[in-house]
């Protein structure tokens, strides 16, 4: 062979080398994987998380998430009410404070033909609400509501397709929905507080409180795992 063609099957060589890390580039773009620094011998991504890892990524997005209930003003039992109507949250901001807990999250990973779900039990920290009431005349007053033992589910879904290696690549679908109490205890030691609350109408009833205090962080909780971006999972067992 002349040493003209050993330098042409040397540029063969190197430009089908060349496609390939571009082709691998093109993928690493696409799927956030860096696959061109990827070792063959490896049996994983260098950028992906642990099943471990990923669960605790799920339980750290709302545990300890601190929010703050807005005021609610409403009526029942002739009387106008107003709750949540101080400056308990931070910056002096009117409302009340609430926390998020969230314990160990737990979930298998399916075939790709379903969506995988990964749940985890949650509390939620006793909800003090200061509450102002009054009927327009001579009767007024303060008490304070409280919301205790709540507790909840938090559940995240998942469309999980092969990551070309021996791991999973992991999109997120949705969220739950809601943090919808699973159990919960509403009270309050003032009397015109407490028959409002025990009062099935209309106007601001134990039900009607308890439903408040679930749809604000519900939307929160939403917003925060839909901000979990894309993953790469391997091993898939611990």
């Amino acid at each position: 062979m002349s040493c003209r063609d050993s330098l042409s099957s040397n540029r063969v060589i190197r430009l089908m080398l060349g496609f390939g890390l571009l082709a691998a580039s093109a993928s690493s773009t696409a799927q956030d994987f860096d696959l061109v620094s990827h070792n063959g011998f490896e049996a994983c991504w260098p950028k992906a998380i642990t099943k471990p890892q990923f669960l605790a990524v799920q339980k750290a997005t709302v545990d300890g998430m601190a929010l703050c209930l807005p005021g609610l003003l409403g009526g029942n039992l002739g009387f106008t009410f107003q709750v949540c109507n101080t400056a308990a949250c931070p910056n002096n901001m009117p409302g009340c404070p609430l926390t998020l807990r969230a314990g160990t999250f737990s979930g298998d990973f399916t075939p790709s033909a379903f969506p995988s779900e990964f749940s985890g039990p949650g509390t939620i920290d006793d909800i003090t609400m200061p509450t102002s009431y009054s009927d327009g005349g001579a009767t007024s007053g303060t008490c304070t509501i409280k919301i205790t033992g709540i507790t909840q589910t938090y559940s995240t879904f998942f469309y999980i397709e092969p990551d070309g290696n021996k791991g999973d690549y992991l999109a997120p679908i949705s969220f739950s929905g809601s943090a919808t109490f699973q159990t919960a205890s509403i009270s309050s030691a003032d009397s015109i507080c407490a028959a409002m609350l025990a009062d099935p109408g209309p106007g601001l009833n134990g039900q009607g409180l308890i439903g408040f205090a679930e749809s604000f962080p519900s939307n929160a909780v939403l917003a925060a795992f839909d901000g979990n971006g894309p993953e790469s999972v391997c091993p898939l067992t611990p």
